[in-house]
């Protein structure tokens, strides 16, 4: 098995851009909600390391989201980020308190010189930030801080308002910052999370993007079999790049566009020249009133007669359309080609009780396997 780094998700806005980073780094990082998964399940997973994400929430506030503490003795390497950063302090015995005046947001200077606070030891530069100039710029978006550490740990970064910018406990291998490393306004996160990573995770660098896409889709043909999936064509990245990939690894298409009046003219005509292109029909549902009527009528929920159509039941209403018309059992749209894997929906013809589409997204994962990695492709000039 390939080694993986978990993405343990808090509710941050940069989730997929941590576990973007990991893959970069050609070593496989897979987000997971802190709601879906447990202690016991992540050590039988077999991890090499952990990444706790940010999020919106104050971690002394009840009904903020929180973590078994039993993770921080697994032995596996964790980084804190953020909010992640002061749940591990929590979790391991320190305080947060509201930040006030030491509130940060944007550029701020990172030190990881000696400093006069009582908290910052001054220790040799840590394992973390090897590499890293003593003064650098980092990405910082806080209200709270860690203002007591937890037993065992030593801070090892401070900023001229945040007395622990970063800290460690070395010997159990588990690490927090305040700043944000996975964005490129951070001068040396990329370098930061290559320590976390390859070094104190030991890693090996044998992930790549070509396999997994290979992989995915043999997936999707070991379920489908001989049949084709009707794939939602919006004609974006995601989805575009899936099609492209579906040509390449032979997998029968049925190509579907719900026109609902967003994309301009040009758009659907490109849309059209690349299914021309790859050998794949196109087939263009215009959402025009009468048709909503017509799909209202005839597929949404009992109790809907009267009221608009809501864009998503018109999206599963045409879709199911045409997988009755044509025979065909599963969905396929860019949301599937997620960084979890590859799920697809079977459709159960005849049940009147659908699942909505945006449940729809939730199980196959709104992830992106950073199909951008990819910038020599021109969807509409194979």
């Amino acid at each position: 098995m390939q080694d993986r780094i978990l993405v343990l998700d808090f509710g941050g806005q940069y989730h997929q851009l941590k576990a973007r980073r990991g893959r970069e780094l050609n070593v496989f990082a897979e987000v997971v909600s802190c709601r879906k998964i447990t202690s016991d399940q992540i050590k039988a997973a077999g991890y090499k390391g952990i990444i706790f994400t940010g999020g919106p929430n104050s971690v002394y506030d009840e009904k903020s989201p929180h973590f078994d503490p039993s993770v921080l003795s697994l032995g596996i390497p964790v980084l804190g980020i953020c909010y992640g950063h002061q749940l591990m302090a929590q979790m391991a015995g320190g305080e947060v308190f509201s930040a006030a005046e030491r509130s940060e947001y944007g550029k701020v200077t990172l030190d990881l010189s000696p400093a006069d606070s009582g908290l910052h030891k001054g220790a040799s530069v840590s394992r973390l930030l090897k590499g890293i100039p003593m003064l650098s710029t980092c990405w910082m978006s806080h209200t709270d801080y860690v203002k007591e550490l937890p037993e065992g740990f030593r801070v090892t970064a401070v900023t001229d308002s945040c007395p622990c910018a970063a800290m460690e406990n070395a010997e159990k291998r588990l690490y927090g910052v305040q700043f944000h490393p996975e964005v490129t306004h951070t001068e040396y996160g990329t370098r930061l999370l290559r320590n976390f990573v390859l070094d104190i995770c030991g890693c090996s660098q044998d992930w790549r993007m070509d396999d997994f896409c290979r992989k995915s889709i043999e997936e999707i043909r070991a379920k489908v079999g001989d049949g084709r999936v009707l794939l939602a064509l919006s004609g974006g990245v995601d989805s575009s790049y899936l099609l492209y990939l579906c040509h390449k690894y032979g997998l029968r298409v049925l190509a579907v566009h719900v026109d609902a009046g967003w994309n301009s003219e040009i758009a659907v005509q490109n849309i059209e020249k690349m299914c021309s292109k790859l050998g794949y029909d196109l087939h263009t549902v215009v959402m025009d009133w009468p048709t909503i009527k017509e799909l209202q009528r005839a597929y949404m929920f009992s109790g809907l007669a009267n009221q608009d159509v809501p864009q998503d039941h018109c999206f599963i209403a045409a879709t199911r359309k045409h997988c009755r018309k044509h025979h065909i059992k599963y969905l396929l749209n860019g949301y599937n080609l997620a960084t979890e894997g590859i799920l697809s929906h079977a459709f159960q013809q005849g049940n009147e009780d659908w699942i909505n589409i945006k449940d729809v997204y939730r199980k196959c994962g709104r992830g992106s396997i950073s199909l951008r990695k990819y910038p020599h492709l021109n969807f509409w000039d194979f």
